[in-house]
């Protein structure tokens, strides 16, 4: 469907931003910057499998993932 199209290219433009902000991190010797970056870009790849995510001030970030 049109969503779902629409879902994958801003999956593909998120990607190429993070990729492209990672590489100028690592030219300007931010390595945790760039390494964030990276981080982020991995979780981009699997966002597609996560059922639920929470957010909290004293735990931080927690997310279920679906199940294959």
């Amino acid at each position: 469907t049109k969503l779902t199209q629409i879902k994958k290219a801003l999956e593909i433009v998120i990607g190429v931003v993070l990729v492209i902000f990672a590489g100028a991190f690592l030219y300007h010797r931010q390595y945790l910057l760039s390494l964030i970056s990276l981080i982020l870009l991995l979780g981009l790849l699997k966002i597609r499998q996560v059922k639920k995510i929470k957010i909290d001030t004293k735990e931080g970030i927690a997310a279920e993932f679906k199940k294959n």
